[in-house]
């Protein structure tokens, strides 16, 4: 009898360590979940402020991976599969003990008879353990040992993960950069160019203006802006570039005019070491007419031949006659 009754209660107490494993478990994957968010901004962190190189990023990211592996291994499966380990031998006195002080009527009378039960050193007759064991026995039968396991703790954990979770995309929505700089985390093996803090967009660019003219060159730069710019020009007929400062406007444009401009000239706009490429203002002498020749046909009815002008600015011809400069 007492073999079976001992089954019984192994039983329900092999139960009670099953739920506890899991709640440690369930514990330890907040845990985790919890120093990997950390882990991960940390890294994400570190490759924004330092723009790391490939080999460096190909590390971190496989040190990401034994790190995760270690954690989530040591911290939840450990706990998990333990009891079902071959080598792995439950401790019945501890969870008899959690029992019995979690049910005022048996105290520690269970951890007692278990002890005799199993280890069979003591000096008692089997009569006097068995007459012990079916007392306990029977306080116990009835009794659920899976409420002395409560997961109330592990609400707590789960709170951390969770802010720590919200923590971490927060600070990915917040921080520019932060979600590129993850980006280039997971693409280890590329080797990216760095970004610009701005662009410049240059107008007119390349243009071609006649002699004398006027041209105003407009600057903006597309994303962070600089409060001022160096506008560089150099004239054909000079040997070094003049510099020029541009404050912003109004509308953030960095405006400059060049008055009757004479000779050609190359131009580029520079600020916080970004340079936008460089462009060329060409200027041409003003068209005019050195010479033509007018061939004039008279309408029919007139009867009068082809008439021939040259060099003379003034066309003198009668209704409906056709001509042909040349």
């Amino acid at each position: 009898m007492i073999g079976n009754h001992l089954k019984e209660i192994e039983k329900k107490l092999r139960l009670v360590i099953i739920k506890e494993s899991v709640g440690n478990a369930l514990e330890g994957l907040c845990l985790f979940i919890s120093i990997q968010s950390a882990v991960l901004v940390a890294a994400c962190f570190a490759e924004l402020w330092l723009n790391l190189g490939s080999g460096i990023r190909t590390v971190i990211f496989y040190g990401l991976i034994m790190i995760s592996a270690a954690l989530l291994t040591g911290l939840t499966l450990s706990r998990l599969v333990r009891n079902y380990l071959p080598f792995y031998k439950s401790d019945y006195f501890k969870i008899a003990d959690k029992v019995g002080r979690s049910f005022p009527e048996i105290k520690d009378e269970l951890l007692n008879v278990l002890q005799l039960v199993l280890k069979r050193e003591s000096n008692y007759s089997n009569q006097l353990i068995e007459a012990a064991f079916e007392t306990v026995y029977k306080k116990t039968r009835d009794k659920d040992f899976n409420k002395v396991i409560s997961f109330g703790y592990v609400k707590r954990y789960l709170r951390w993960s969770v802010s720590a979770v919200v923590a971490g995309g927060l600070l990915f929505a917040a921080v520019p950069g932060l979600s590129y700089a993850a980006y280039r985390l997971l693409n280890y093996g590329t080797v990216f160019i760095p970004l610009q803090k701005f662009v410049f967009e240059v107008k007119p660019g390349n243009a071609v203006i006649a002699k004398g003219e006027n041209i105003v060159i407009k600057i903006r730069a597309t994303g962070e802006s600089p409060k001022e710019i160096t506008l560089s020009i150099k004239s054909e007929d000079q040997s070094e570039y003049l510099y020029k400062k541009l404050p912003a406007d109004s509308l953030g444009y960095f405006a400059y005019e060049a008055t009757s401009v004479k000779n050609s000239f190359d131009y580029r706009a520079e600020a916080d070491g970004i340079s936008s490429g460089d462009y060329r203002i060409s200027v041409i002498g003003k068209p005019y007419i050195t010479n033509f020749e007018a061939t004039l046909t008279p309408p029919a009815y007139t009867q009068l031949p082809i008439q021939v002008q040259k060099d003379d600015g003034n066309i003198a011809a009668l209704p409906g006659s056709l001509f042909k400069l040349s």
